[in-house]
């Protein structure tokens, strides 16, 4: 979704992510999936107190309610959001609505349940590092764990009219989103993993010397369940590249606070 009158660079950001939370609503294998996953574990969530984190218009603290959460705190940073969150939460006592960071809120007990959806298509490229960062300890944040997997293919194989050898050539160094419709990938390899507990690690991957374009995924899951992965849910895309080198690495930088970079270097 773009915007296209004009709003004062102020504004835009609450607009831009209040627009990008109705696409992320869309994606309805995602939201099913995750509240396939929290019934999984509810007996972590009755009569708990719980949080969603980034709560958008809070669709997992409705469901935690449902799964008998004794409180939940319902953080959110855009104020068009927290609007949306006071009217469909009036009147019900269990739930908390935080208009702050999630990484400057410290809650009046302990949070037993933590449930985020930080993750970006590369993984580490949203806000997942606030978590990294909270001012407190949570009994459980789910998901805790995903991995950004890739694989390697020959272009000619996906049959592209538009996409030419000519075309990869030009966008070589550019890691693009959903740059050839196709089916569901193969991406056997893990490049990088976020834990909880860990953070980030790994080293990058390699790609030998065969096939010429590099498309990256993610997995997202609790524990060693899987909640969802790229292309299956469609507001996760697959991450397309030319492929300059046998081997890579993404460096992850904070270039603002809260913003994170991602930068592919090819390594020969």
């Amino acid at each position: 979704m773009d915007i296209y009158s004009y709003i004062p660079d102020e504004e835009y950001p609450k607009y831009d992510g209040f627009l990008s939370f109705l696409g992320m609503y869309e994606d309805h294998r995602r939201i099913t999936n995750y509240r396939r996953c929290l019934k999984r574990y509810r007996h972590l969530i009755k009569n708990r107190v719980v949080m969603e984190a980034g709560a958008g218009f809070g669709i997992f603290t409705e469901y935690m309610l449902k799964l008998g959460a004794r409180k939940v705190y319902a953080v959110e940073e855009n104020e068009l959001m927290i609007r949306i969150l006071k009217k469909k939460f009036a009147g019900e006592e269990r739930v908390k609505i935080v208009q702050s960071l999630v990484e400057e809120f410290e809650p009046e007990e302990e949070v037993n349940f933590l449930v985020h959806d930080f993750w970006g298509s590369l993984l580490y490229d949203e806000n997942l590092n606030s978590l990294e960062r909270l001012r407190f300890k949570p009994g459980v944040v789910f998901p805790n764990r995903g991995e950004l997997r890739y694989g390697v293919f020959h272009l000619d194989a996906f049959n592209d009219r538009v996409v030419t050898r000519e075309i990869l050539d030009i966008l070589d160094g550019v890691m693009v989103s959903d740059l050839i419709p196709t089916r569901e990938l193969p991406l056997n390899k893990i490049a990088y993993t976020w834990d909880f507990e860990k953070g980030l690690t790994g080293s990058g991957g390699k790609v030998g010397h065969d096939g010429d374009v590099v498309v990256f995924g993610i997995k997202i899951y609790h524990n060693n369940d899987e909640v969802c992965r790229s292309h299956h849910c469609y507001n996760w895309p697959y991450i397309w590249t030319k492929k300059s080198g046998n081997s890579f690495k993404i460096k992850f930088s904070e270039r603002e606070p809260g913003y994170i970079e991602p930068e592919l270097i090819w390594i020969s």
